[in-house]
């Protein structure tokens, strides 16, 4: 698996169904999964639009995604970092949801991003 670091990254616009189940940190709960969408991707995270729930920032999660031409699944570890409300005007593109940073992801994952991000900003 491949650190990613905290760096700022080019974001693309991304739309797919995505899949979280969040990770937690005392046995006796029970994980949950929440479903939502995409809007948007960088190497270093995505953005999860949820009409239904926001998480606190810091939840880990681990997440599951298929990119447009792709049948292949992705599957990274990450944490909530911001949350976005219908009422935060500064964000109108977007439905509520939460901005998630990647923190492990596998060398194959990473490249398919890259060059998913590469593809839409070069072309």
């Amino acid at each position: 698996m491949t650190i990613i670091s905290r760096r700022q990254h080019e974001r693309v616009p991304l739309l797919c169904e995505i899949t979280a189940t969040v990770l937690n940190n005392d046995e006796e709960d029970e994980e949950f999964v929440i479903r939502g969408s995409t809007a948007s991707i960088s190497e270093g995270g995505i953005f999860f639009t949820s009409k239904l729930l926001l998480l606190k920032e810091n939840t880990r999660l681990r997440l599951m995604f298929i990119m447009p031409g792709s049948t292949q699944p992705i599957t990274v570890e990450g944490t909530v970092r911001h949350l976005y409300k219908r009422e935060d005007k500064s964000i109108d593109e977007y439905n509520p949801g939460m901005g998630i940073s990647f923190d492990t992801i596998s060398e194959p994952d990473l490249q398919r991003i890259r060059m998913f991000v590469r593809n839409r900003t070069t072309g």
